[in-house]
């Protein structure tokens, strides 16, 4: 029987940066869903750009079913415009889409402006970051939503979650990262994603 493969494509956020593999989201979700194999196609600093010029060849090579999708942080710290990155994003969707997968847009998480003096991106304007990603995030919701794309709100649910607590909870020191816990939460959301990965998993 074939063996369904969920390619994860994305920066940092998917690569796991800033904790222990196992706690990372991506590796989660692979325990769990031992029937399927999952690939990591992280790439810390990578823009929607970078994606664009690498997207085919990671297509190739893993030949995916699923492709889950999360990027545009480092696009907004570095100061592209919504439009530019939102019509990428929708670009490796529609390239996914063509190859035969099926793309799952997951929305960026939060940043936390107050710790941009600890940051990686140090000349990055974090209060128009945060305002930006969160924008971006409730703009992909709707283009997800009207062109028939499945997406996972991230930046929503760590929102929510960070109401109840706090986000410093959910960052680490940089304020862009996600911390052991955040990734939890990710990994729960992707989870609950059920209907399609368990439908792969038996085909």
């Amino acid at each position: 029987m074939k063996t369904n493969t969920v390619l994860c494509f994305g920066d940092s956020h998917v690569f796991g940066y800033g904790v222990k593999k196992a706690e990372s989201w991506f590796s989660i979700a692979s325990r769990h869903y031992t029937k399927l194999r999952f690939i990591n196609a992280g790439i810390p600093g990578n823009t929607t750009l970078n994606m664009l010029e690498r997207i085919n060849r990671d297509i190739i090579d893993s030949k995916p079913d699923i492709c889950l999708v999360m990027r545009g942080t480092n696009d907004i710290l570095g100061g592209e415009a919504l439009s530019v990155v939102t019509t990428r994003l929708m670009r490796i969707c529609s390239i996914i889409h063509s190859s035969g997968a099926v793309p799952v847009l997951m929305t960026p998480p939060p940043v936390l402006a107050e710790r941009k003096s600890r940051s990686i991106f140090p000349e990055a304007d974090f209060d128009s970051a945060a305002s930006g990603i969160r924008t971006l995030s409730g703009t992909l919701r709707g283009r997800c939503l009207s062109e028939g794309i499945s997406c996972i709100d991230t930046h929503s649910i760590l929102s929510a979650m960070a109401e109840q607590s706090s986000l410093k909870e959910l960052l680490l020191d940089d304020g862009i990262h996600m911390t052991a816990e955040a990734h939890h939460i990710t990994a729960e959301a992707v989870i609950s994603h059920t209907k399609m990965f368990n439908e792969a998993a038996i085909e």
